[in-house]
């Protein structure tokens, strides 16, 4: 579980002036997850599709 929070998100032009949680720590968090996940021994997995839990297919 890795947990991110801002005190004061800001915005800017990559966030197009929102300050949500999806601009910001979201991206923040999947950098945080990237660089420890091959401590933790944890293989990076790809694939061209993803599926939601929705039954909606995605683009990773």
């Amino acid at each position: 579980l890795v947990m991110v929070t801002y005190d004061e998100p800001q915005s800017g032009p990559e966030t197009y002036g929102f300050k949500g949680a999806g601009w910001n720590a979201a991206p923040t968090t999947g950098a945080i997850i990237e660089r420890i996940a091959p401590m933790l021994g944890v293989p990076r997995e790809v694939s061209a599709l993803v599926k939601s839990p929705f039954g909606l297919e995605l683009s990773p």
